[in-house]
Parts: structure tokens; sequence; C-alpha cells
């Protein structure tokens, strides 16, 4: 079974709560599916939102993250942004 864009953008929102990443701009969120190290992925990208008080412009050009979920069993194998990505290992990490 797979899973679509909708629980991939959950499964992203669940890891980025979990590492403390920070807010998403709602209107940034970008859904492309993908092959990373022969896995069938959704790869979630999303802009960083600003913080409280901030204006849109303060937001660096590079401050978004990617979060790659697992088509097939809806898990984040890796999370990257501007400078690449970490793909974790068996244990989730």
């Amino acid at each position: 079974m797979t899973i679509g864009e909708g629980a991939a953008i959950a499964a992203a929102r669940a890891i980025a709560a979990r590492e403390g990443h920070p807010p998403w701009r709602e209107d940034t969120v970008n859904v492309t599916r993908r092959t990373v190290a022969g896995r069938d992925v959704w790869s979630v990208r999303t802009d960083d939102a600003p913080a409280l008080g901030e204006p849109d412009w303060a937001i660096p050009y590079d401050g978004f993250t990617l979060y790659l979920i697992d088509i097939e069993t809806g898990a984040c194998i890796g999370i990257g942004g501007a400078f690449g990505q970490r793909l974790f290992g068996p244990d989730g990490r």
C-alpha cells in the first residue's frame, strides 16, 4: 500500500515537530515524487515561516527544509535543505 501526498505532508509535520524545526509557511509546501537511494519517496519541501513579528523578507533565502517520506511505509527516511540531504539509518535517525 502506498501513501498519498496528504499523508506525506502529515508525516513531514510529525518529524518537524519531533526535531524542533521552525514553523512552515503553509503557502510554500510543495510535494514531488522522487527516487532517493533506490526508494520511491515523496519529497516535501517547506519554507520556514518568519519569526513572530518579522516581515517575510527577513527569512534567509536558503531557509527551507526537505522531508523525504517513503511512499510505501510513510516513514521519513531523510531530511535535507539548501546544503544537501541526510538519509536516516535503520533506527530512523
